[in-house]
C-alpha cells in the first residue's frame, strides 16, 4: 500500500465517481462486493478504529474489553491515520480508502522479534510478501520466496516493524477488493491502512488475547458491536409518547387555577356559666302485704316395720292392766305375784326390742 500512496496524487482527478462521494462525506449507495458488516459477536476484545465523517483522513483507535455486561475501554482512544480519502464501504485496490465493517484479527507479524504478545506472531524477512496483484491467484495472501512469475506487484513485508492483520477480504477473497489493509506503526494520512504510533501499537500488541477472540470495528462514529451475552433490552411501551398522544388527542386540556383558601377564623374562648341542678324527691311507695293461704299436708300413710311393731306391742303389754293379787303361782315352795311376773316380762321385752332396734 505504501507504494500506490504516491501515484494517488497522480489519479485523485480521475477517482471513480463512488469515491468522490466519499470524499465528500457521502456514504456510498452501493455496499454490495466485499462488505463485511457489523453484527453481534461473542468477542471478548474489540479495536475500534472511528473516524468522524466519510470523507476524514484521521480517526481514533480504541480497545475495549468485554466485562461479562458492557464494553471498556482498555487502551485508548489513540490518534490514527486513515486512507487519505477518507472510509468505503466499496473497496478497490488502491483506491485511497479504508474499507469499513467488522472483523477478526488474525495474525501478528514484523521485522522485529516477538514483542511478548499472546497472539500468534509471525516475523518477517526479505522473503515474505504480500500480494496486491488483482490479477493474481494469490491476490491479497502471504507468500514467501520471489514472484517467479506468480504475481507482477507485493508488498515486502519486512518493510513493516510491527503489524496487525485482520480477515479484511480473506473469505472469500474478491478480486480487486483491496489488499494488504493492515493496522501498523507510523503516522499520517495511508493508502488505506490505519496507522498509529509505534509504542501504541506494541501496547496493543500485548493487549490482544487469542482467547479473546479480538475484533476490530472501522467505521463512521464507530462503536463496540452488539454483544450476544449482553442482557436483552427491555420490551417496548405500550403507551405511546406524549407527542402521539398529543396528536392524537389534541393538545392537553389547561390546567385548572389554583384556588386558595382563606386562613381560618380564630373565635374567642367562651366562658360556661355553672349550672345548679334543682334535688329530685321521690315518693315513698306502699307495699300491699300478701296473705298465703295455709296448706294442709295430708298425712303419708307408713307402713310399720317388725320393729316398730315389736315395741309398738311391748308398749301396749306394759301399759295393760295387771289381774288381781290374789290370783299366785306356786313355784318349789314359793308363792310369787302373777302381776309382778307379768311385769318382769313387759320390762324384758322392751329391753329385747330396744337391743334389736340398735
Amino acid at each position: 500500500m505504501r507504494a500506490a500512496l504516491a501515484a494517488l496524487a497522480v489519479v485523485v482527478a480521475v477517482v471513480a465517481p463512488g469515491a468522490v462521494a466519499h470524499a465528500t462525506g457521502t456514504p456510498p449507495a452501493n455496499t454490495a462486493g466485499a462488505v463485511h458488516p457489523v453484527v453481534a459477536t461473542d468477542a471478548a476484545q474489540v479495536i475500534v478504529v472511528s473516524a468522524p465523517s466519510w470523507g476524514s483522513s484521521t480517526a481514533t483507535v480504541t480497545g475495549y474489553d468485554w466485562d461479562g455486561a458492557r464494553w471498556r475501554v482498555q487502551v485508548g482512544p489513540i490518534v490514527a491515520g486513515i486512507g487519505v480519502n477518507g472510509l468505503t464501504a466499496t473497496p478497490h485496490e488502491a483506491d485511497g480508502f479504508t474499507p469499513v465493517g467488522e472483523y477478526a484479527v488474525t495474525t501478528v507479524f514484523g521485522s522485529q522479534s516477538n514483542p511478548a504478545t499472546a497472539m500468534p506472531y509471525r516475523q518477517a524477512t526479505g522473503a515474505d510478501h504480500w500480494v496486491d496483484d488483482p490479477t493474481s491467484p494469490l491476490y491479497n495472501t502471504w507468500q514467501t520466496g520471489p514472484a517467479s512469475g506468480r504475481w507482477a506487484s507485493a508488498e515486502n513485508l519486512v518493510n513493516y516493524p510491527y503489524a496487525v492483520a485482520f480477515d479484511f477480504n480473506q473469505n472469500p477473497v474478491v478480486p480487486d477488493g483491496n489488499s494488504a489493509i493492515f493496522l501498523h506503526g507510523g503516522g499520517g494520512a495511508t493508502p488505506g491502512c490505519i496507522e498509529i504510533d509505534e509504542a501504541d501499537l506494541v501496547t496493543i500488541m500485548r493487549w490482544l488475547d487469542p482467547a479473546s477472540r479480538p475484533r476490530i470495528v472501522l467505521g463512521v462514529s464507530a462503536a463496540p458491536p452488539p454483544h450476544l451475552a449482553a442482557p436483552p433490552a427491555p420490551p417496548p411501551s405500550s403507551t405511546p409518547p406524549p407527542a402521539v398522544v398529543a396528536a392524537r388527542t389534541g393538545p392537553a386540556p389547561a390546567a385548572a387555577a389554583r384556588t386558595t383558601l382563606p386562613a381560618p377564623t380564630t373565635l374567642p374562648p367562651t366562658t360556661a356559666m355553672p349550672t345548679t341542678a334543682a334535688p329530685t324527691t321521690l315518693a315513698p311507695t306502699t307495699l300491699a302485704p300478701t296473705t298465703l293461704a295455709p296448706t294442709t299436708l295430708a298425712p303419708a300413710s307408713v307402713t310399720p316395720t317388725i320393729a316398730q311393731a315389736a315395741l309398738t306391742a311391748a308398749l301396749t303389754a306394759a301399759a295393760a292392766p295387771v289381774p288381781a293379787a290374789s290370783a299366785v303361782a306356786t313355784s318349789r315352795g314359793m308363792t310369787t305375784p302373777v302381776a309382778a311376773t307379768a311385769g318382769g316380762l313387759g320390762l324384758l321385752g322392751l329391753v329385747v326390742v330396744r337391743r334389736r332396734l340398735r
